[in-house]
């Protein structure tokens, strides 16, 4: 009983207040103010439509173990950004010498 209990909590906490508030500022239902009843109804739209989204994507996606999302990031996605880094600093340095390169060339002329 308790095990089926944690899992009807779940849809409890898709409408918590926390909800209301991430639709008011990043859905832009705070946009529509021109009448309260407007203003409410679209809050309630939309944080229907994101607590609808959440829940398939709790219902589709697999869920992850902590220990292979600490595995992957730090495997794979620290090289990637390490790999990132190192390309962007040589992107940078290039660009320095070539801006310099150009100068010279054009004192040159």
């Amino acid at each position: 009983m308790s095990f089926a209990m944690f899992f009807l909590a779940e849809v409890p906490s898709t409408w918590s207040p926390s909800l209301a508030v991430a639709t008011d500022l990043f859905l832009g239902a705070g946009a529509a103010r021109s009448s309260e009843s407007l203003g409410l109804d679209l809050v309630l739209i939309k944080g229907r439509r994101a607590a609808v989204l959440l829940r398939l994507e709790r219902w589709t996606l697999p869920r992850y173990r902590y220990d292979q999302l600490m595995s992957f990031g730090g495997g794979a996605v620290a090289r990637l950004g390490d790999h990132l880094l190192v390309t962007a600093a040589g992107c940078s340095i290039l660009s320095c010498v070539l801006r310099l390169l150009r100068a010279v060339a054009a004192e040159r002329r």
